[in-house]
């Protein structure tokens, strides 16, 4: 079960190119337009995925001073008041946005796998040395982290439809507790 949506597409292209289109018939041109169009359209994803977050703000921080732009013309011209607010207030929301997107994803991913990489010296460490009861401790604490990651990988894969059982699952949106922003 795989979560990064880059290896997915990796995967996902291996196996329109080694395996699909090579299946297809040759004469049916068709079918082979489309499966190139397909396995073209996951690499353009691959390559651009990484940088979607930075052009997403970056749109976001154009667009805000865009709408300051044209809501000085506004003003200026003395009309659309009512759209003028209303441009103000959404400006002000988007750089709002903007101010609190400060970590990159790539940052974010490099953190949590230091992170993990961290704590599992230390629990080794701690299986090493400690006594029983603070080997039961520890292994009550990993296990219940685990049962958590579990269930929150398992609500995000279940619409490729191999979950059994996923109807049962929380949707993945009440698993995840922090707040956007």
């Amino acid at each position: 079960m795989e979560l990064r949506p880059d290896l997915l597409l990796r995967a996902a292209a291996k196996a329109m190119a080694d395996v699909v289109l090579p299946a297809l018939d040759a004469d049916n041109k068709l079918a082979q337009e489309q499966g190139q169009l397909v396995l073209a359209s996951l690499n353009l994803v691959l390559q651009r995925l990484p940088q979607m977050y930075r052009f997403d703000c970056d749109q976001l921080e154009r667009s805000v001073g865009f709408a300051a732009q044209v809501g000085e013309i506004a003003e200026r011209a003395g009309g659309g008041s009512d759209a003028a607010a209303a441009l103000v207030q959404s400006a002000s929301a988007g750089a709002e946005v903007l101010a609190r997107a400060q970590a990159d994803p790539a940052e974010l991913q490099a953190a949590n796998l230091n992170l993990y990489e961290k704590i599992g010296a230390v629990v080794t460490a701690i299986c090493a040395e400690a006594p029983d009861a603070v080997l039961a401790e520890v292994g009550r604490a990993v296990t219940a982290n685990a049962a958590d990651q579990l269930l929150r990988d398992r609500a995000w894969v279940a619409p490729q439809g191999w979950e059994p059982g996923a109807a049962a699952l929380p949707a993945v949106e009440t698993l995840i507790t922090r707040p956007p922003g």
